[in-house]
């Protein structure tokens, strides 16, 4: 593979971004407004990709203002595919809440109770933090009592809020298991009773990768694989800081360009879930060719389909 990394390649992927943010952009605005008109009422999983379509855009123009400094020095894919990583994760995740989504159901049980699962995430890492925030306070001489008293107090706080993920919603008992959080979902979208149970902890991308080739959505292995090539931006070890050296950039860049492109493939994914979206999906697929025709020949082979 040749090395296309250059200031001029660099000039289109940051013309790309920008015109990808507008597109994202003008459809939300429409939408928007035609909600506050009352002409339009979002759908459980349209609220959802609201929220990723807006996580979406604050990385990319974070991403756009890091490619002058790219531009002059290609270690700085570092920070770049920090961010990567973290477009990558929201697709996965965004595609396992979507693999739960049922247009026909009144209620969407099955995607609720997934955003339960994801809930059940953020509060035991509040809960952890809220922990080691009090062993902090309390090594600084803080008194003990009152140390205890404020983590009491905050750990109550936190609870209430999020009640609706214990036994009964009492605080008192214990965190719900993943089978009943899903007490109410649809076996149908598991491919085993035993798929109800799982994860007893955390619900990884590993996680989310593993569920998506079960139900069918394998075709976006490419999107896991990119994220485990950005994942060893973040975890040091003396290999991962090799991925940074001068022979290893014309790959970073390959992956950088691939990514982008996928990520248009996830965005036209979230517009397919609005119905009159022609116009928006129309200049999203023109963005995308413009993106191939300029780095085919760049990447030595066809970008994503």
């Amino acid at each position: 593979m040749k090395d296309f990394y250059s200031s001029k390649n660099i000039e289109h992927i940051s013309k790309y971004i920008k015109n990808l943010v507008k597109i994202i952009d003008e459809f939300g605005t429409e939408h928007s407004l035609k909600s506050r008109a009352g002409e339009f009422t979002p759908s459980p999983i349209q609220k959802v990709s609201n929220d990723f379509l807006h996580r979406l855009i604050l990385k990319l123009k974070a991403i756009d203002n890091l490619l002058p400094l790219y531009s002059e020095d290609h270690y700085q894919i570092h920070s770049i595919g920090l961010l990567l990583r973290t477009i990558l994760s929201d697709f996965l995740t965004f595609l396992y809440l979507a693999s739960f989504n049922e247009p026909e159901a009144e209620e969407q049980r099955s995607l609720a109770n997934e955003l339960v699962m994801l809930e059940r995430d953020f509060y035991e890492s509040m809960i952890e933090a809220s922990k080691v925030e009090t062993d902090f306070a309390a090594m600084n001489g803080k008194d003990d009592a009152e140390v205890e008293k404020e983590y009491d107090e905050r750990i109550k706080r936190i609870n209430e809020i999020y009640k609706h993920l214990f036994l009964d919603e009492d605080t008192t008992k214990r965190i719900k298991k993943a089978e009943e959080i899903r007490a109410t979902s649809n076996r149908a979208l598991f491919i085993n009773s035993n798929e109800l149970k799982r994860p007893n902890r955390m619900v990884s991308e590993k996680y989310k990768y593993d569920h998506l080739n079960d139900v069918g959505f394998n075709k976006y292995k490419i999107v896991f694989s990119m994220f485990k090539f950005f994942s060893q931006f973040q975890h040091y070890s003396k290999h991962s800081i090799n991925m940074l050296r001068d022979e290893f950039r014309r790959f970073s860049f390959y992956y950088f360009i691939l990514t982008l492109d996928l990520t248009n493939i996830l965005v036209d994914f979230h517009f397919n879930l609005y119905e009159g979206a022609k116009d928006h999906l129309e200049k999203l697929r023109e963005l995308k060719n413009e993106l191939a025709t300029i780095f085919l020949s760049s990447t030595g082979g066809p970008l994503c389909r």
